[in-house]
């Protein structure tokens, strides 16, 4: 009988060093992953924003270990594994930004490189710089790019102008762009936009000029918007954005 309560007084001991053993390379395994990760710089979800109270709002900048992703609507395998921790991580050590709040954009723009997310430090060491000037002599407005910080790829895809601006310049698409199709959750945009896309490639340390056809190019005051992505990796389709006012 004694015999039998030292084997299973071993097989306990067994037992609890290998849980104990499972639980440091656990938590261990993750410190690392989130020692190498940082900021995922595309606003998620994690529903402390909501609209109405009841849909979650794309509004959360959340710290992403290195390897594995946990958000609402999106969670891969590492990340559902590591979800205890990654939260705990989030309230204690790297809280979550919010953009929706008075200081979240200009916490996001003062990170350091190491604290962004390895997937995004590309993106956000990269900067596009666009002036605008109105020719009357040609009719044209004639914006000059400048891209500088990373050496891969980057064209500008989209044009964004307010519907009442365009129509004061009396706009049309530059060469290479064409009227967007919307998409029906594009309403917004649709009702209050004019919206081109096409591509204009960006040489990194040199201008690149795009001249948009314009009627009346000094008569009106207003933003326009132009949105450039990488285009050598599929993996990074997050569009940026840059602007030019119109004074």
């Amino acid at each position: 009988m004694s015999l039998n309560k030292d084997k299973l007084k071993k097989e306990i001991r067994k037992s609890c060093i290998t849980i104990a053993i499972c639980i440091l390379i656990y938590v261990v395994s993750f410190i690392i992953n989130s020692f190498f990760g940082g900021y995922w710089l595309v606003p998620e979800m994690d529903g402390r924003d909501r609209l109405g109270g009841f849909w979650s709002l794309h509004t959360a900048v959340m710290w992403q270990p290195r390897f594995g992703h946990e958000a609402m609507g999106h969670l891969d395998y590492l990340g559902a594994l590591y979800t205890p921790l990654i939260r705990f991580d989030r309230k204690l050590i790297h809280p979550t930004i919010y953009i929706s709040d008075d200081e979240g954009e200009k916490k996001i723009s003062n990170l350091k490189v190491s604290e962004v997310h390895p997937h995004w430090r590309d993106e956000f060491l990269t900067t596009v710089m666009v002036t605008a000037i109105g020719d009357e002599s040609e009719k044209v407005l004639r914006c000059t790019f400048r891209y500088t910080g990373s050496d891969h790829p980057r064209d500008i895809a989209e044009i964004k102008i307010r519907k009442e601006l365009a129509k004061t310049l009396d706009v049309s698409p530059p060469s290479g762009f064409v009227e967007k199709i919307f998409k029906s959750y594009e309403k917004y945009d649709q009702e209050h936009y004019v919206c081109w896309v096409g591509k204009l490639s960006l040489p990194k340390d040199q201008d690149a000029i795009l001249t948009i056809p314009a009627k009346q190019p000094q008569a009106g005051k207003g933003r326009i918007i132009f949105y450039y992505q990488r285009t050598d990796d599929v993996s990074h389709d997050f569009e940026n954005l840059c602007s030019v006012e119109l004074r």
